[in-house]
């Protein structure tokens, strides 16, 4: 079964429990969850800053 989405405590600990029934050791299981959450909250706080538009500076580079 895929691991769940998410970064919660929660989610991270049906992940964990999830592997570890499934067969796998404990800190293979450890170890996926917790990266799965790290790229789970990586990936929220990237398409947040996507859609900002950045002001452009007003300055062009080369000319002083």
């Amino acid at each position: 079964m895929p691991l769940k989405k998410g970064s919660s405590r929660e989610t991270v600990s049906e992940n964990i429990r999830e592997m570890v029934e499934s067969g796998h050791p404990q800190e293979q299981a450890v170890a996926a969850s917790l990266s799965n959450a790290r790229k789970s909250k990586k990936h929220k706080h990237h398409r947040k800053l996507k859609h900002k538009h950045r002001p452009r500076s007003k300055k062009k580079r080369g000319m002083k």
